[in-house]
């Protein structure tokens, strides 16, 4: 029987981005394979050149000049390097949106890898140069310039993935604040006083938007997280449950059954049993 690997670390935006900002851009280079991680904050790389693999939630996809991938907090990824990649790295919270359509792909986008086009790496690379450029300076419009840049970064990859609904303003908000916070013991008065809105009328608007109620959505989200953990090799299904945020063991068997059909311990004893299979 292999060893259970331990859980993936997180990285937090205060160590990453820092306190003082919600953005950061800059042109990198990866020599080393990264191991599986997560995040609090949302991260898109463009690769420019060189050649890897992408394990994103468990799936491989081929990392070379075009490749572009949007990670939010829900995903586990990890990167093998082939061949040196050069690459552009742009990490952010949600602080960096307002209540319009900038975070409608994030929404519906996660943990999504797209391969562009030469006329669509055209548009973007000048963008993103700009961005690490601009994200790295100080000056009375720099704040909103690079908003300004990231949102037509965000309305290309919007424009590739054929997305175009939107949610009303308070709601989207709110699932942006979600992203980030479902790890916490996250509440819909708390989720609410964020947004600027009531309760009462936060719960409705929520329910008529998304379709389902704010309990139930919070829970499909760690429930999401959870099976990215279990298929990244996580620690204990008991340490899965309470890294994903779910505050006992019987709410995370109910939310991780009702999502996938079977229990955590079904799904991890499937998963050993296909991998046996395969050798």
């Amino acid at each position: 029987m292999s060893a259970i690997k331990p859980l993936p670390p997180l990285y937090t935006r205060e160590d990453y981005i820092g306190t003082k900002t919600a953005l950061s851009a800059s042109l990198r280079r990866l020599d080393r394979d990264f191991e599986p991680h997560t995040h609090d904050f949302f991260e898109l790389e463009y690769i420019l050149s060189g050649r890897g693999t992408h394990l994103l939630n468990g799936r491989a996809h081929p990392l070379k000049e075009g490749s572009v991938y949007l990670l939010t907090p829900t995903d586990v990824h990890a990167v093998r390097v082939e061949e040196p990649l050069r690459y552009y790295g742009v990490m952010f919270s949600e602080e960096v949106f307002r209540a319009d359509g900038l975070g409608d792909l994030l929404l519906r986008c996660r943990g999504v890898q797209m391969e562009l086009s030469e006329a669509e790496q055209n548009r973007l690379r000048p963008l993103l140069s700009q961005l690490a450029e601009e994200s790295a300076g100080e000056g009375l419009f720099m704040s909103e310039y690079v908003r300004s840049l990231l949102q037509c970064i965000l309305i290309l990859l919007l424009r590739k993935m054929g997305g175009d609904e939107t949610e009303p303003g308070g709601v989207r908000g709110a699932l942006l604040y979600i992203q980030r916070h479902f790890r916490e013991d996250l509440t819909l008065e708390g989720t609410a006083a964020a947004v600027g809105l009531s309760p009462h009328y936060f719960s409705e608007v929520f329910h008529r938007a998304v379709g389902r109620t704010f309990s139930c959505y919070v829970a499909e989200l760690r429930a999401q997280y959870a099976y990215h953990l279990l298929i990244s090799g996580g620690k204990s299904v008991t340490e899965i449950c309470y890294a994903s945020g779910f505050g006992s063991f019987s709410s995370f068997f109910r939310a991780f059954r009702r999502q996938y059909g079977k229990s955590p311990q079904q799904f991890r004893s499937d998963m050993a049993a296909g991998s046996r299979h395969q050798d």
